[in-house]
């Protein structure tokens, strides 16, 4: 991947992790319905996650 951005690397972990989290939270709340339903929710909260925290730095960066 292409560090276009120059996001530093911790920056990246807070990306990730507060992501998992956020995936991991909403499995759990989603327990009781079907695997694919849980992995698509899993999928859409960690890259809207990944993307809020991403788009915070850079406007902090400015």
């Amino acid at each position: 991947m292409k560090n276009d951005l120059k996001i530093p690397t911790p920056v990246m972990a807070l990306q990730v992790i507060l992501s998992a989290l956020a995936g991991a939270a909403t499995k759990l709340y989603l327990q009781n319905f079907c695997w694919l339903i849980q992995l698509i929710a899993f999928i859409i909260i960690f890259v809207v996650v990944y993307l809020i925290v991403g788009m915070i730095y850079l406007r902090l960066k400015k």
